[in-house]
């Protein structure tokens, strides 16, 4: 009880090196993503897929994709 009680104390009094730590991860995932172009997806910590923007492959499939739909919206 006394470490969960002495956790509890430091979150308290000192959350700047907890948000600290926790905002430098996620600004250099960000930084290394956007340089990222060869992958098509990107798989994140909690196991998350996402496609990547960036991927000269992914645009081509999302511009035909969208060429479709209008093509069909029109019809």
């Amino acid at each position: 009880m006394s470490k969960l009680f002495k956790l509890m104390l430091e979150a308290i009094l000192s959350p700047e090196k907890i948000v600290k730590d926790t905002l430098i991860d996620k600004k250099t995932e960000v930084n290394q993503a956007e340089i990222n172009t060869k992958n098509r997806f990107f798989v994140n910590q909690d196991g998350s897929i996402a496609l990547n923007p960036n991927n000269e492959d992914v645009q081509k499939a999302f511009a035909a994709n969208i060429e479709k739909f209008r093509s069909i919206r029109k019809g």
